[in-house]
């Protein structure tokens, strides 16, 4: 009842329809222009939220004259175009994934959020659900706080509504890559290049901080600074902020006094990682009555690579090694050669939550990638 009215169209809603999509788009390719629109051009902002305008949607001519709306107007507008465009789309609603599990069985209203699921159809082999209310999230990924809740999916042209979990995706969903080179010098200084990559939640941050060049130049600054004590950053460069369907890439070029430990004729150089990234700090405990909650399956790479000073050959370098617990991976391969040392590792995720009977596997497991990325990187000046 609360959605009666809401998918009307006119002239304004059609034109926006028409100039969004090609005769050619598939219905995945009209679904994702959709997604894209709805996103970028009208702006997430709740109304109200404490009378009837927290669960009545505005209808679609509305949501677009203001350019405005919250999740279920965004929803509403959503439905509305794919209707114009030829594509099915639902009306969903869910508790939000930290809020704690909805009680199907109990008529109250427990729902935070709503979202849209396209259903299988032609063209579309596998239903999936879009959250419009991220503006600067790849088009393929899902809120992290959508996946693992169960929805009621209601279809406005049928009347009929049935629940439908909201699956996690794969751990390269969300993912963040750090890849650095050092060029070290003799007096254990570098020139040093961060290049940051983030897809999914760490994607968003990064298209978001780019708005504000000030704050963001800042922020990266701190994250140079972590990895790099008493560093200075000459530039920081949005590489790939802006394209949706792209990972979100900047760069970063800085000049570090003091990255290397000298003694004698020794460069001791520990991996920037133990400072950045540690993964023991989420296993406190020695053991656990209830489940760990960790989040979504996600990516990390942390990659390294040193360009050594002429005339210094290695003395001590980081292991390869790589290893599986119940709900990780991590692996980690090392090319020595007479010029470089690179160390390129990835730690894989898969489980939202770590069950008691895990936990000391994955403690242990937490343990070792703490100290591989710990190990350091000796070097003897000839």
């Amino acid at each position: 009842a609360l959605l009666a009215g809401a998918f009307r169209t006119d002239p304004a809603i059609e034109a926006v329809a028409a100039s969004l999509i090609e005769p050619e788009d598939s219905p995945q390719e009209r679904v994702l222009k959709l997604h894209r629109y709805v996103m970028n051009e009208i702006r997430y902002e709740q109304d109200y939220e404490n009378t009837i305008a927290g669960v009545k949607p505005h209808a679609a001519p509305v949501v677009l004259e203001r350019r405005y709306g919250d999740c279920k107007d965004k929803a509403v507008l959503f439905i509305t175009l794919g209707k114009l465009v030829g594509v099915e789309v639902h009306f969903a609603i869910l508790r939000t994934r930290p809020k704690g599990p909805v009680y199907q069985d109990v008529p109250y209203q427990q729902f935070d959020h709503a979202i849209v699921y396209v259903p299988p159809q032609v063209g579309i082999s596998e239903g999936r659900f879009y959250d419009p209310t991220a503006d600067s999230l790849d088009l393929e990924v899902l809120r992290q706080d959508d996946a693992g809740a169960t929805a009621l999916v209601y279809d406005p042209v049928g009347g009929t509504h049935t629940w439908i979990p909201i699956p996690f995706q794969a751990p390269t969903a969300h993912s963040t890559g750090f890849d650095l080179t050092y060029t070290l010098h003799p007096d254990g200084s570098a020139d040093g290049v961060l290049t940051l990559t983030g897809q999914g939640s760490m994607g968003a941050r990064l298209r978001q901080g780019a708005r504000n060049r000030a704050k963001f130049d800042k922020w990266i600054a701190g994250i140079v600074g972590v990895l790099a004590p008493g560093a200075s950053v000459d530039s920081v460069t949005p590489i790939e902020v802006k394209d949706l369907m792209q990972s979100a890439v900047i760069r970063a070029t800085f000049q570090a006094p003091g990255v290397a430990q000298i003694d004698a004729k020794e460069l001791r150089l520990t991996l920037p990682w133990s400072r950045l990234y540690q993964v023991t700090p989420n296993y406190k405990l020695p053991e656990r009555r209830y489940d760990l909650v960790r989040g979504v399956p996600q990516t990390v790479d942390l990659n390294v690579r040193y360009v050594l000073p002429k005339r210094s050959r290695v003395i001590t370098s980081p292991t390869s090694e790589s290893f599986e617990a119940p709900c990780s991976r991590f692996s980690r391969e090392v090319a020595v050669t007479r010029k470089e040392v690179t160390l390129t590792s990835r730690l894989t995720s898969w489980c939202e939550r770590v069950t008691p009977r895990d936990y000391d596997a994955q403690r242990g497991a937490a343990k070792r990638v703490d100290e591989l990325n710990s190990e350091a990187l000796v070097l003897r000046l000839r």
